[in-house]
């Protein structure tokens, strides 16, 4: 879900955005199916009293889904630094999360509005309010379509800054449960967490998939095996129409409605 971006250390062969796009896409799918229509046999209360060949599904399946987390992140950082219109690129997202998060919770808890989780589009907001702070005091900016507001301030402060506003965040996604799967796995703080290695270590790319690999196999292991499938991205678009892009957020929006419909239903 990133914005208009440009190709950056192009290949010939590999992924394109379109293609990290759809393979995000289709495990997320899998995680709101597997919350949707399997949870219904699970009594959560009662764990024991859960037929294991259920449980084992919906765990295999949630892991999987945790995959799409560093690819997620990763289109988030390109979409931010270049996108030619940084205001609505956020403005969408925003709108998304707002549109999502009945649905979501119509998915996840078949109720049509829960506190115990919201949707991860929250997330990537956040993430984005992260990346804006970070680039309005970057003393090394990256070559990218920002054109906003900037500020000189000391090394010290920008780490000082880059601190907080990173612990805010992480915050906000614990506080408000962003993407809390099976109680325990909190999307929304491994997201930021992705981003931000992402987007300091951009320049040093093999620094940056190891410790991306490191973090994700700390929290919660599968979500490195996101970084294989970046491993092989070409830097490529992948599409021509500027209006691809805001298929995906339809895409990922009515996912959400079909699987909170059904899961309403039964």
């Amino acid at each position: 879900m990133n914005g208009d971006n440009t190709t950056i250390g192009i290949r010939h062969k590999g992924l394109t955005v379109f293609s990290l796009k759809m393979i995000g896409l289709i495990l997320v799918t899998l995680g709101t199916l597997t919350t949707a229509l399997a949870m219904h046999d699970i009594d959560r209360t009662n764990l024991q009293a859960t037929d294991m060949g259920t449980l084992t599904v919906v765990v295999v399946c949630e892991a999987i889904s945790w995959i799409a987390i560093p690819i997620y992140a990763w289109l988030v950082v390109t979409g931010f630094h270049h996108t030619h219109h940084l205001g609505r690129y956020m403005l969408r997202v925003l709108l998304l999360a707002v549109a999502s998060e009945v649905p979501y919770d119509m998915a996840t808890s078949q109720k049509f509005w829960d506190m115990g989780s919201q949707n991860p589009v929250w997330a990537i907001l956040a993430a984005l309010i992260v990346l804006l702070a970070f680039r309005m005091v970057d003393p090394n900016p990256p070559d990218d379509t920002y054109t906003g507001r900037t500020f000189t301030v000391t090394r010290s402060s920008v780490w000082m800054i880059r601190v907080i506003v990173v612990l805010a965040a992480l915050l906000w996604m614990w506080l408000l449960r962003v993407g809390l799967r099976l109680g325990m796995v909190n999307e929304g703080v491994i997201l930021i967490v992705m981003v931000v290695v992402f987007d300091l270590l951009h320049h040093k790319e093999n620094t940056m998939m190891y410790t991306a690999a490191v973090l994700g196999a700390i929290l919660f292991l599968t979500p490195s095996f996101g970084i294989l499938f970046l491993h092989f991205r070409n830097g490529r678009l992948g599409y021509a129409h500027k209006n691809t892009g805001i298929g995906f957020y339809i895409a990922y929006f009515v996912q959400l409605l079909v699987f909170g419909a059904l899961a309403m239903a039964l």
